[in-house]
């Protein structure tokens, strides 16, 4: 069983995908990544929110994934407004 807090599973999705090691912080994420504007989203983008407090995934039609809390782990919500959207190019 794994266990992830919301930027350890961006982690591992990200280390999965590209299949070598990431290990950033939401920082790190919201910095270093391409800013996407509204129009051009795409299931996969990262979403940020304000304050850098929380991160996740989109996953298409609205909704995202994401680490929410230990009882609940990973978790598909509606998406919320306002996030900033980033790309892993």
């Amino acid at each position: 069983i794994r266990h992830f807090d919301c930027v350890g599973f961006i982690n591992y999705c990200i280390s999965v995908s590209q299949q070598q090691p990431v290990q950033k912080s939401i920082a790190a994420w919201d910095n270093r990544t391409t800013l996407v504007l509204d129009g051009s989203a795409e299931p996969g983008d990262l979403l940020v929110s304000p304050g850098l407090e929380h991160i996740g995934i989109d996953a298409g039609n609205g909704r995202m994934l994401h680490a929410e809390a230990s009882l609940s782990g990973v978790v598909e919500t509606p998406q919320p407004r306002g996030w900033r959207r980033h790309r892993v190019i």
